[in-house]
């Protein structure tokens, strides 16, 4: 009975030790590494609004520290693309609103024949700013891919202004 109750106590004990062992290997291995799946699958499909937050150490925080670090270096990307496209949609409505108006009011004659020529030209303009504005796109989408960086140029403040008064 002694030897049967030394053999309960022992085998109790290392199902003691075993559930300990057992609770600290999932609770600093296998919950870290749910959570930095769970937040990459996040950042996989665009949400990058989940913050991973991992308590550990070692290799699972290190993961875990560059998985949220890539959710929100993409999550400023995803903005600023936004902005970019929001700013280009922009810029280029401007010369198109320009260039569709005043070639309606030339075709419905709303300008006179004596001053189309005067109209055309900032028609023209505005043909040429849209140009630039592409070909700026295009630079700016190979300097992404390149590392080119911005040359500044000297340009006249005052053209630029006479321009767009004529435009508007």
């Amino acid at each position: 009975s002694d030897a049967v109750y030394e053999m309960n106590w022992y085998y109790l004990a290392t199902m003691a030790v075993l559930a300990i062992v057992f609770v600290g290997i999932y609770c600093s291995m296998v919950v870290p590494l749910k959570k930095t799946t769970a937040a990459a699958k996040a950042y996989a499909v665009g949400n990058y609004e989940k913050k991973l937050v991992v308590h550990s150490t070692g290799e699972f925080k290190a993961l875990a520290d560059v998985i949220g670090y890539m959710g929100d270096t993409m999550h400023r990307f995803s903005e600023y693309q936004r902005e970019i496209i929001a700013n280009v949609s922009h810029d280029f409505r401007s010369p198109l609103t320009s260039i569709k108006g005043y070639a309606e009011a030339i075709k419905d004659g709303t300008i006179p024949p004596e001053q189309q020529e005067k109209y055309l030209d900032v028609v023209l303009f505005e043909v040429e700013r849209l140009t630039k504005l592409t070909s700026n796109l295009l630079i700016l989408n190979t300097m992404d891919q390149k590392g080119m960086i911005l040359q500044p140029s000297e340009f006249d403040i005052n053209e630029v202004i006479k321009n767009l008064a004529r435009t508007f």
